[in-house]
């Protein structure tokens, strides 16, 4: 069923593609709920035609002075719980200590303390990071 105010679309993408997105978001997400794949595409499409320009409603040089958060806090994410999973070796990510973030943080985007803490404070703002106890956080 198709919620209101959205539309239906049918495509083909590959078999592949399609298991490892769905394996992606379970690793993301830390579960598998109805319209999850909608959502991130959404996201995903968003973020296509913010990169490469959309003349639907705005014109390039205003889209291209929009600023743009939430693909670019869901993209830092990424960075950084890689960053995690190739220097520190986490498998999954989910509940960490901060330092560990804070650490990846510095690598991947800067290593100023004011940039850390920007990071950190965007991360809750958006919802990708809560915290648990004083010194753990959890991915969202």
């Amino acid at each position: 069923m198709v919620k209101k105010g959205n539309i239906g679309i049918g495509l083909s993408i590959s078999e592949s593609l399609f298991i490892r997105f769905r394996q992606f978001l379970a690793l993301k997400y830390g579960v598998v709920q109805k319209g999850l794949i909608s959502s991130e595409v959404e996201l995903a499409l968003e973020a296509f035609m913010a990169e490469h320009g959309s003349h639907t409603h705005k014109t390039q040089t205003n889209l291209m002075n929009t600023p743009n958060p939430t693909p670019l806090i869901y993209r830092v994410k990424e960075e950084v719980k890689e960053y995690m999973k190739e220097k520190m070796g986490y498998e999954v990510i989910y509940q960490v200590p901060i330092r560990h973030v804070k650490e990846a943080i510095a690598m991947v985007r800067g290593s100023d303390k004011r940039t850390v803490t920007k990071w950190l404070k965007d991360f809750k703002k958006y919802k990708v990071l809560k915290d648990i106890t004083l010194n753990m956080v959890e991915f969202l």
